[in-house]
């Protein structure tokens, strides 16, 4: 074995990875929301059927057949009209 004064440089440490940003999106909201004991049974029933497994795709699938898109935003649709 030779020993020689340059420094070697240690390839086997894991770098860190720059972080990825999402600029394109919106920012994210925090929304509270008082359910009933029938209207929880029947979201279970609807996440047990459909296989979600988090409240808030739930919510996702409500604001999509409340909210219709138009120019301005978001008119209210169905029973809200």
């Amino acid at each position: 074995m030779i020993i020689t004064g340059k420094k070697v440089r240690n390839t086997g440490k894991k770098r860190k990875k720059p972080r990825t940003t999402n600029k394109g999106r919106a920012p994210l909201s925090v929304v509270s929301v008082r359910i009933s004991d029938a209207e929880k049974k029947r979201i279970d029933e609807i996440m047990r059927r459909d296989n979600i497994t988090r409240y808030s795709d739930v919510m996702k699938l409500a604001i999509q057949l409340i909210g219709v898109p138009n120019d301005d935003g978001y008119e209210r649709a169905g029973m809200f009209r």
